[in-house]
């Protein structure tokens, strides 16, 4: 059976997550057709989830880090007489 997928290279690391949903659904008395639709599915199933939590996850990452940058730009340390107060 040869099952080809498209990964873009942001969705590279999701690969492990490939193989375990192949070892989990191939059944090797199912007919050869029953086995990728078996794979499609679970592969729809858990990676499009696991996508969307890590590009949450990354996109909440970037927001907090232009936050904290736009924040320190506000909270600079003032100088007055020689001392920083």
């Amino acid at each position: 059976m040869e099952l080809t997928i498209q990964i873009n290279e942001e969705e590279l690391e999701l690969l492990p997550y490939v193989a375990a949903a192949f070892k989990m659904v191939i059944n090797p008395d199912n007919d050869p057709q029953e086995n990728a639709r078996i794979i499609a599915n679970a592969i729809k199933a858990n990676l499009i989830e696991d996508a969307v939590k890590k590009r949450v996850e990354h996109a909440a990452q970037q927001a907090a880090a232009q936050e904290a940058d736009r924040l320190k730009e506000h909270i600079q340390p003032k100088s007055f007489g020689g001392g920083f107060y």
